[in-house]
């Protein structure tokens, strides 16, 4: 069928809606930019004015009050003001001036005024020199600072001597003279220019740097994903019009989905072709029926074999997937990733028959290939579903659970869109986000969930097809059945096994009305080399922490780094991070020892800012902490998930 209308490139839509989201992102960085130099110049300026109290109330004291402020002409003033003015000059201020108010606080009475501008010194000494007075009506942020309140915002002052940013502090003056208010003025629009300067500074190599990331992005999308689409509906469309395949079969050139799809095509032309030589000896309607369902076939068991058993460090997985007809809407994957993870999906596509295989077929490209590369389970079914929904002419759907499983820890990471609760092989199910499924709605809002598996411990993802298989009373296999069926299992291949011979000891002789897919997954390992424990947030816990760490068969100096940076990493959780609890789990594998800590603090990155090269008596104490556990630890990570810090140290034992 020729679609209507114009057609859109993906490319064009891809591109426009990269550099309006570029764009949008660069703008509201800008403007966040600018305000936060602003916020730093106003912080600079109280340490500032902080600066200048503590040295004018230094030089006051050793100079006699009396003397130095009976004449502007005195030695002792004269050189006061040159001091002053130094620090108005080391603050790099436009003025800096003393005074004192009257009781009523109607009236101030200037001492000194000094600014860094040599020309207009003087006529400012003038105006504001020693007995100069003012009557203008008095600020909050004076008032304030009258009072020893030490105001932290900044006032913008529109003066004779121009418009500026002016900070207050009160000055005890000495021999029980009282107080007087000191001034630190800067030029708004020397402070304006500064912020603009410091924002653009940054805001223009970013600019270059996303747009010239974005650009590369785009040519690789061109290159490796629609170049080779293209060839492939030209093929297609050269196929559909001539009824044969082209004279020179597609060749792919990467061995990704692409090039299954470039292969499937292949092989489905030349199936079709065999299939038409013979159309002669059987009705057009039979030809095509069958011709369509065994290609079908090929291609879904070539995407979605029967079984499929992968067994890696610390983890087995078995896969099992039977079709209610000749090809179905469920789907899996079970692959291990190049850093020694294991990827896992389950999904179930509404429908039966081609249709539904045709939109599996896609949905397994899409959620695989994204998964692959961003190891985010949640931001892969996001995506998809944005795709998926925004191409539903048939109003089709499909529930979904993706995820990670690290061998390491032990956690399996994954996100659920609208599909069935995993089940724990001790008979429990969990509880995740129950999301949505895919491509009924925009914004699915699917999240992460997380759970840790115990070597020994196992999980069952499955399809409807187990727990809504009926007999012939028309009672459903349910729930209960399933979790009972695989209770005991000792391996994933046993836990999917006992679960199907149940499934089909329970249907007999009915007809199977959906597809079954199931799918377990088992920690392997040693349970003594595992170890966790949710402890509160409190000093004393870390006992139970070093308890569990002496009972390690490591070395006495592994032992000793160990426990320095685990001290270090638990003391700044316990002082510093406001949580109500600490997750602790160490795991050890061969001479790999992995430690994880997991807090509901406030979020904190301790590796984020690496400290200046100083010797170590220089070093803050946070610093010395941080030091610690860098120089202890081989390896150490730290990310903020599902509202909690985790740090992850790693040590070759």
């Amino acid at each position: 069928m020729k679609l209507r209308g114009k057609r859109h490139s993906i490319l064009t839509r891809f591109t426009v809606v990269t550099v309006v989201a570029l764009a949008l992102a660069f703008f509201i960085s800008f403007i966040l930019l600018h305000f936060y130099n602003v916020w730093c110049l106003r912080n600079d300026g109280n340490s500032l004015v902080d600066y200048a109290k503590t040295r004018l109330e230094s030089s006051l004291d050793e100079i006699d009050y009396d003397q130095c402020f009976s004449s502007s002409t005195s030695s002792s003033y004269q050189d006061l003001r040159i001091a002053m003015r130094d620090v108005c000059d080391q603050c790099s201020a436009e003025n800096l001036y003393l005074y004192t108010v009257d009781e009523n606080h109607t009236k101030r009475t200037y001492l000194f005024t000094v600014t860094t501008n040599t020309e207009t010194d003087k006529w400012i000494s003038d105006v504001r020199g020693l007995g100069s007075v003012s009557t203008e009506p008095f600020s909050d942020l004076e008032l304030q600072a009258l009072e020893g309140k030490d105001p932290k915002e900044p006032e913008n002052v529109d003066t004779d001597f121009g418009y500026d940013l002016s900070f207050y502090r009160r000055v005890e003056l000495p021999d029980n003279h009282g107080y007087a208010i000191l001034g630190l003025d800067y030029d708004l629009d020397l402070v304006d220019t500064i912020v603009n300067e410091n924002t653009l500074a940054f805001a223009v190599p970013m600019v270059v740097a996303v747009f010239g990331i974005a650009g590369i992005e785009i040519l690789l999308l061109r290159l490796y994903i629609i170049k080779p689409i293209r060839g492939v509906s030209a093929s297609m469309r050269t196929f559909a019009q001539e009824g044969k395949a082209p004279e020179e079969p597609l060749v792919p050139k990467n061995n990704d989905e692409i090039g299954e799809i470039v292969t499937s095509f292949n092989q489905m032309t030349t199936d079709i072709e065999h299939y038409v030589a013979h159309i002669e000896e059987m009705t057009e309607e039979r030809v095509a029926a069958t011709t369509e369902l065994q290609v079908a076939q090929r291609i879904q068991q070539s995407l979605v074999p029967s079984i499929s058993h992968e067994e890696g460090f610390s983890y087995d997985a078995f896969a099992f997937a039977r079709t209610a007809r000749a090809v179905g809407g469920d789907f899996y994957a079970l692959t291990p990733l190049d850093d020694g993870k294991l990827l896992i999906i389950v999904a179930d596509v509404s429908g039966k028959g081609i249709s539904a295989a045709l939109y599996m077929s896609m949905c397994l490209t899409l959620i695989h290939s994204k998964l692959q590369d961003c190891k985010d389970p949640a931001l892969t079914l996001n995506e998809a579903n944005d795709k998926i929904e925004a191409n539903n002419t048939e109003n089709m759907f499909v529930t979904v659970i993706a995820g990670i499983f690290d061998p390491v820890t032990g956690v399996f990471t994954y996100a659920n869109g609208g599909h069935l609760p995993p089940l724990l092989t001790n008979g429990n199910y969990l509880n995740p986000d129950p999301g949505i499924a895919l491509g009924l709605f925009e914004d699915a809002g699917i999240v992460n969930e997380t759970v840790a598996l115990k070597p020994g411990e196992g999980l069952l993802l499955y399809t409807d097809g187990a727990i809504e298989a009926n007999n012939s009373d028309k009672q459903f296999f349910g729930e209960e059945r399933l979790a009972k069926a695989i209770g005991g299992s000792i391996s994933a291949e046993e836990a999917v096994r006992t679960a199907v011979d149940a499934v089909d000891g329970f249907v007999g002789d009915t007809e199977q009305f959906d597809d079954l897919t199931l799918l377990a997954l088992f920690a392997k390992g040693d349970e003594t080399q595992c170890w966790n424990a949710d402890l509160a947030p409190e000093l004393a816990s870390f006992q139970m922490i070093s308890e569990h760490l002496r009972e390690l068969d490591v070395s006495k100096a592994n032992l000793s780094r160990i426990t320095l940076a685990c001290d270090e990493a638990f003391a700044n959780v316990a002082n510093y991070a406001n949580a109500t609890s600490v997750t602790v789990s160490a795991t050890r594998s061969n001479d790999l020892l992995v430690i994880r800590l997991s807090d509901d603090g406030m979020p904190f990155d301790p590796l984020s800012n690496e400290p200046a090269e100083r010797e170590f008596e220089d070093l803050e104490f946070g610093g010395m902490g941080i030091k610690f556990i860098k120089e202890s630890c081989d390896e150490v990570s730290y990310e903020y998930a599902e509202g909690h810090n985790v740090l992850t140290m790693s040590f070759n034992l």
